[in-house]
């Protein structure tokens, strides 16, 4: 049984109560050199200004049922790669994907 703001008892099945669950969103990061994601990452900017590196995926099995965005955030010449974990493939077949200008983004739903 449950009590309302008065007090008075009410059977839990006839209460006006619901469960609900709201997912948000991982993490945000910045990074300027070559990593590994995370298992918390949400999105991942990628300022290359330094120079070009790689972003190497976890495997999509530890990470089923995220999405996960990989951006890169600087106007440079440098390319960001996102690169599949062991054994992984995007659903072209390939096992990489190359971000080269400001504003590319690879969004992958594990």
């Amino acid at each position: 049984d449950t009590v309302d703001c008065n007090g008075q008892e009410s059977v839990s099945n006839l209460a006006p109560v619901r469960d609900i669950y709201i997912w948000g969103c991982q993490g945000t990061r910045t990074i300027t050199t070559s990593q590994t994601a995370l298992n918390t990452d949400g999105r991942i900017f990628c300022n290359s200004a330094g120079g070009g590196f790689t972003v190497t995926l976890l495997p999509f099995a530890s990470v089923r049922n995220q999405q996960l965005l990989v951006q890169k955030i600087s106007s440079d010449a440098n390319t960001v790669v996102v690169q599949c974990g062991t054994g992984d493939t995007f659903s072209d077949g390939t096992t990489s994907n190359n971000l080269v200008l400001q504003g590319d983004f690879a969004l992958i739903q594990f």
